[in-house]
């Protein structure tokens, strides 16, 4: 019977069970304890009272053991409507508690839910409670459209109108309704009409966008064909024997709407250009992102000066110009989910993020200097996945706490989450990035925020949400771009950090996207990108153009690079992959980790030189 009793404390679908004295007393147990965390309903020799945990009872007696913690109920509830006809899901998850411990509100819980049971659990609550919740629901959908719905963060709303509603039934009943924990709504047929409808956009954009190319592909042909007719060009292209040159040449031209140009103009573009043929295709690629209708991303010419790699308690720090022999490993004394290298007081810091603390660590001396404490009133499974750091002020990303923030100078003190509001109810809050300009940016579930640290503003959404939870997030001077996906399906939203009311483009692949980063590839901005394929995408940013690092026989999930160099780790964790950035066919190198950790690879981040992202 103790075994049974101790199944009932650690099931946490259980409420409230009976027991007797003859179940657990005997010859050699005289008496009974009530479990912590619980109380009981007593009755002994016809009278009846409450008992609190740990005390004993003894004698013949019949009780009801009932928990004292709340007590979690979800419902799930199909068939409702929108305001605008959409037929809508809703998950709901609140917790129920005794209203008291007094005798007689004990007694109105044992008699309204005990007294035919043997056992009360949370189905017994929910199926008692499922039609007053349903229709508090019902009348909250029934009043917004779907649209509002699934994207609202209205769970204060819905809670007022729960308390309302279960007011009446749980009036004499024992039990007071303490909290909605989590809420979420869904339609199927109301992201069906979305997604129909932004296909009919992408066609009309796509037709609108043919038509407004060929118009200028025919103004180019004009220009290009006077130009062609002078004499000056006629001059300069019948001294070019090679005609790989001078029809590169001629792309060249007619890509970039070059005209009025004399013949030392023409030769000095030649000169320029050479017969560099990865040159030529890269700076056609410059003039096709110059097109007015793309989104701009300044190009960069930082260099990848380190690759950080985390995996188990350890740090490791590569030169990507020299991966032989080039690792400084660095050993954070507990497991860690990311590390990044910040600034702070004129030091360049490791900052390792684990379950408990960030730790910053001396790169030189491998010594941690400093510790912050996670908050403390919960204990998270996972770690911190992400931290940014802008003056002072240091902030984290963690799926299971939120978003934290703390005081650099004021090591030991735990660390505030703030903007629990917008991270509550998502399974996954990440990426924690911090501007030059001031602005922090993460992501909560689907949704992409950023947070001007010079003004304290509330954060602003960047709508509308993702097609999925967010999987990476990437920030430059005026694009920020997330990815996302969940089994067969990713995307890439892209915003300009200017206006988060609408996105500026969505790139669709076929499985989720594992990282992203805005860097520059021979002088051209480019997104990169993973997405559980063998290899790494490199997609010139605001074009259809994309160049493919191949990995071979190594399927990616983590990548980064700059203007020298591109990186990434393989889907097991166990090695690192290294290409020159011109170069895209192979790998440069193939580091296997193995010799350095025997735990798999977590978190990859790039440090650059000046000039980089």
């Amino acid at each position: 019977m103790a075994a049974d009793i101790q199944d009932w404390l650690s099931n946490r679908d259980m409420f409230a069970r009976r027991v007797s004295s003859h179940e657990v007393l005997g010859l050699l147990k005289r008496s009974f304890a009530v479990p912590a965390n619980t109380i009981a309903a007593v009755v002994e020799n016809g009278s009846r009272r409450v008992a609190k945990g740990g005390e004993q009872l003894s004698g013949r007696f019949d009780a009801v053991l009932i928990k004292t913690q709340e007590m979690p109920v979800s419902f799930q509830m199909a068939g409702l409507r929108s305001k605008d006809g959409f037929g809508m899901n809703a998950g709901v998850r609140l917790t129920l508690q005794l209203e008291s411990f007094e005798p007689d509100r004990v007694e109105d819980f044992c008699r309204n839910f005990t007294a035919a049971n043997a056992t009360t659990s949370s189905e017994d609550l929910r199926s008692y409670l499922t039609v007053d919740v349903k229709r508090a629901l019902s009348e909250y959908i029934s009043s917004h459209a779907a649209a509002d719905l699934q994207n609202s963060q209205a769970s204060s709303e819905v809670e007022g109108g729960l308390r309302r509603a279960l007011e009446g039934p749980l009036f004499g009943k024992g039990l007071n309704f303490r909290k909605l924990m989590e809420l979420e709504f869904h339609s199927d047929s109301f992201e069906k009409a979305r997604d129909d409808a932004r296909k009919q956009n992408e066609k009309i954009r796509e037709h609108e966008g043919v038509l407004l190319d060929q118009q200028r592909r025919e103004e180019k042909l004009k220009n290009l064909a006077a130009l062609m007719k002078s004499a000056d060009a006629q001059e300069v292209f019948r001294e070019i024997r090679d005609e790989r040159v001078k029809s590169l040449l001629y792309a060249k031209l007619m890509e970039n709407d070059l005209k009025d140009l004399s013949s030392e103009d023409l030769r000095a573009k030649l000169n320029q250009w050479g017969d560099d043929l990865i040159g030529v295709v890269l700076k056609a690629y410059a003039a096709l992102a110059e097109a007015p209708d793309s989104p701009v991303e300044p190009g960069k010419t930082g260099k990848l000066a380190r690759v950080v790699v985390t995996a188990g308690s350890r740090v490791l720090l590569f030169n990507p110009s020299d991966f032989t022999g080039s690792c400084r490993l660095i050993d954070a004394g507990f497991n860690l989910r990311s590390a990044r290298i910040h600034t702070w007081n004129g030091r360049s810091l490791i900052f390792a993020g684990g379950k408990r603390q960030i730790s910053a660590l001396d790169p030189e001396t491998t010594q941690s200097v400093a510790a912050y404490p996670l908050p403390q009133e919960k204990k998270p499974k996972g770690g911190v996945n992400a931290s940014a750091v802008w003056k002072h002020r240091m902030f984290a990303t963690h799926s299971e706490l939120g978003l934290i923030e703390w005081d650099l100078g004021k090591p030991g003190v735990p660390g505030v989450t703030i903007n629990a509001d917008l991270t509550a109810l998502s399974a996954t809050v990440r990426a924690a990035t911090t501007t030059a300009d001031g602005w922090l940016y993460f992501a909560s579930g689907r949704t992409v925020y950023g947070m001007d640290l010079n003004t304290g503003a509330p954060p602003v959404a960047f709508g509308p949400q993702t097609p999925s939870g967010v999987t990476a997030l990437a920030v430059g001077e005026r694009l920020i771009v997330a990815g996302c996906g969940s089994g067969n399906e990713g995307a890439l939203s892209i915003w300009d950090r200017r206006d988060p009311t609408r996105a500026v483009g969505v790139i669709r692949r076929n499985a989720p996207i594992g990282s992203v980063r805005l860097t520059s590839i021979g002088g051209v901005p480019h997104m990169l990108f993973t997405c559980r394929d063998h290899g790494v995408t490199a997609r010139v940013i605001g074009q259809t153009l994309e160049t493919h690092y191949d990995a071979g026989e190594h399927s990616v999930i983590l990548a980064e690079g700059g203007s020298d160099h591109v990186v990434a780790i393989d889907h097991n964790g166990r090695f690192l992959i290294a290409w020159d950035a011109a170069r895209p066919a192979k790998p440069r190198k193939i580091v296997d980790l193995n010799a350095y950790t025997d735990q798999a690879v977590y978190d990859l981040a790039p440090v650059f030189s000046e000039g980089g992202a």
